[in-house]
């Protein structure tokens, strides 16, 4: 248990450091100042949206099998596949 919550703690830090990351960080900070509010805030989002997306992946690779990640894909398809039909 202890080690699952220093893996989930090394997989946000992994998100956080990751160079594409880095680089947006960078970016929006060196250009806070040349963009308007509505601009900096859309490129906010998009850098936070990243950040959670990277993050969430690494959480999921840590908490679930090839075998469940696969399973939950399939049921995520199928849903999808349901609510297609059912709108369609």
């Amino acid at each position: 248990m202890i080690s699952t919550a220093v893996d989930l703690l090394d997989a946000s830090l992994k998100s956080l450091h990751n160079p594409r990351t880095m680089m947006m960080f960078k970016v929006l900070v060196d250009m806070r100042n040349d963009l308007d509010n509505e601009t900096f805030i859309k490129a906010l989002y998009d850098y936070s949206s990243h950040v959670i997306a990277l993050n969430s992946s690494e959480i999921l690779d840590i908490l679930l099998s090839p075998e469940e990640l696969s399973d939950l894909n399939a049921t995520i398809a199928e849903l999808d596949e349901m609510e297609t039909q059912f709108n369609g």
